[in-house]
């Protein structure tokens, strides 16, 4: 995984929507879940191809929920074998009232969850309106954050922002980001979760969200003692990136 920092710009980029087919969000949690359980045979690519950046994993390397995570972040053992398509579409509790990484202060010692944006400031150019449906948000969605602290008596050492895959359909929390947090955090790294934009918006509306949690990491990390900071990538492209004020 790249170690790379990357800034976005707040001006917002994408095209117009247009109604997604219902099947969409279907065909995507299906492929996610085919790749999650289909082992490839013999003769396929994937048995040849050298694979040096993964380790053999087993049951002993998987976290379960820890006990001091409250009953919403509950997401079982963290092994695909007991992965369902309830768990594979749970969304993860929004903000309480209106706080956001603007006017809320972090809190390296619990669970935190902020909005990225002031209401109705939300930069975007696509349209989802509240007739528009079948996508895994609802048109008044608001992309948000969710901290997740380091282990009490474990010593940080840096900041992890994750973004749960989906085929761009939906966000897979609690079989993707959640469980990765529960390890990292055992091994020093508060980690960050991104509720970012999907379908019908466009990939670059979602990389701003996440450049605005970028940022809210940043502007926060010394009083998150965080000793450095490790950003995975953001496979968005297309984004116009330039360095930004918070």
């Amino acid at each position: 995984m790249l170690a790379i920092l990357m800034v976005v710009s707040l001006t917002a980029c994408g095209r117009e929507s247009v109604k997604t087919p219902g099947g969409e969000l279907e065909n995507g949690v299906a492929a996610i879940e085919d790749a999650m359980t289909t082992k490839p045979n013999e003769s396929s690519s994937a048995s040849t191809t050298p694979m040096d950046d993964l380790r053999d994993g087993s049951s002993t390397d998987t976290v379960a929920t820890p006990g001091d995570f409250p009953d919403a972040y509950n997401y079982g053992s963290g092994k695909i074998s007991n992965y369902s398509r309830t768990a594979t579409l749970q969304k993860m509790p929004e903000p309480a009232g209106n706080n956001t990484v603007l006017n809320t202060a972090a809190d390296p010692a619990n669970i935190q969850t902020l909005y990225l944006w002031e209401e109705g400031n939300v930069p975007a150019r696509t349209k989802f309106t509240q007739d528009m449906t079948g996508y895994f948000d609802n048109w008044n969605f608001r992309p948000y954050v969710t901290s997740i602290p380091v282990r009490e008596g474990v010593k940080p050492k840096g900041a992890v922002v994750l973004m749960a895959g989906g085929a761009y359909q939906f966000r897979g929390n609690y079989t993707d980001s959640l469980p990765t947090a529960a390890a990292l955090r055992e091994l020093g790294f508060q980690t960050f979760i991104v509720d970012y934009r999907l379908s019908p918006y466009t990939q670059e509306e979602g990389a701003l969200d996440v450049a605005r949690a970028v940022r809210f990491v940043r502007k926060n990390a010394r009083s998150m003692v965080l000793t450095q900071m490790i950003l995975p990538s953001w496979a968005f492209r297309r984004a116009a990136f330039r360095p930004v004020n918070f």
